[in-house]
């Protein structure tokens, strides 16, 4: 479904069946750009063994792209661009991630947050199915 282009048709579908404009979809350069974008570079050569998600979410809440309290305003522009991911070979120095926020401040705690979320080592992660199970239904 990726590759025929179902699964972003139906991804349109849904942010459209919640009141959103699926042409973002379609066309990322329609969102609303951060004026503050930093690159973080890998600290060591080796494989990004492991990504712990939910730090990876904590660190984009940092720059502004989620809420800590009910009435903090999320900002449309915030976020993490990743440029590796899990099963990865990288390099020292190599850019694996841009961080985007309109608070400058915000970037040195978020990228130790981003950084710490990452488990690297000297040998390739195990490959893993990507699909666990499916589910019929009758």
């Amino acid at each position: 479904m990726i590759k025929s282009g179902e699964a972003l048709q139906k991804l349109g579908d849904m942010v459209e069946a919640q009141g959103g404009d699926r042409r973002y979809i379609e066309d990322t350069s329609l969102f609303e750009k951060a004026p503050d974008i930093s690159p973080i570079f890998a600290a060591e050569d080796g494989y990004i063994n492991e990504t712990d998600t939910e730090a990876i979410g904590l660190a984009a809440m940092t720059l502004g792209a989620g809420r800590n309290k009910s009435d903090d305003v999320i900002d449309p522009s915030a976020g993490i661009i990743l440029h590796a991911k899990t099963g990865d070979k990288i390099k020292k120095g190599e850019t694996i991630a841009y961080l985007h926020s309109s608070n400058p401040a915000s970037i040195p705690e978020a990228e130790a947050k981003f950084l710490k979320a990452l488990k690297i080592t000297s040998k390739p992660p195990q490959k893993r199915a990507l699909v666990h199970a499916k589910i019929l239904h009758i």
